[in-house]
């Protein structure tokens, strides 16, 4: 089994003002040196994608929030697979509101309907490459607005992908309510990790 190394973030400066390696940077290399001088196998993966710009559905339309474009491909080996992390806010009211998260054609998680009034939601999901043509996902919904705690809501899925990677995809979260700004998205962030 290999170790997973995470690269620093590219805004994270490599050397500090007398030209040491900064504990991030510095930490990384030591990783890997740890890993080839033990012949253990290391596999790099990271953020690949963050949007931090603040999104509400329109109105009473099925409305896409936040996504981010798979290049084809970028799965190139089975096991490959990318992480995903969505975040915001309900508005505090008692109109419906419904969220899905869609990959490729597929919808791979979708709230009820529900009167959430108000609170936080965070959705974590995982994509992995089972072939070209089929993939293993699973996802979730956690949120401290009991309205999504009963028994109509799907709080977790597991799905049987079946988008052929060799195209670009497009992973996107959406929000359904009854009129602007019922459903805010404020942050998406996506990682993804090598099996080769």
């Amino acid at each position: 089994m290999a170790n997973i190394i995470t690269l620093p973030s590219q805004r994270t400066q490599a050397t500090d003002e007398g030209g040491l390696f900064n504990t991030w940077w510095y930490n990384f290399f030591q990783d890997i040196w740890r890993g080839m001088r033990r012949n253990i196998g290391v596999k790099l993966g990271g953020t690949i994608y963050i949007d931090t710009a603040e999104v509400d559905n329109a109105g009473s339309i099925q409305t896409d929030l936040m996504n981010y474009e798979i290049q084809a491909n970028l799965f190139a080996n089975d096991g490959d697979y990318l992480e995903f992390l969505a975040m915001g806010e309900f508005a505090n009211n008692a109109n419906n509101k419904t969220i899905e998260v869609i990959f490729g054609t597929q919808a791979i998680l979708q709230t009820d309907a529900n009167a959430a009034n108000g609170g936080t939601w965070q959705i974590k999901g995982t994509i992995a490459r089972k072939s070209a043509t089929t993939q293993v996902i699973g996802c979730e919904i956690l949120s401290n607005n009991s309205t999504l705690q009963g028994d109509n809501i799907y709080p977790v899925s597991s799905v049987a992908g079946t988008q052929d990677l060799a195209e670009n995809l497009i992973l996107r979260i959406t929000g359904l309510g009854s009129i602007d700004a019922d459903i805010i998205q404020k942050m998406l962030v996506v990682k993804f990790y090598s099996n080769a």
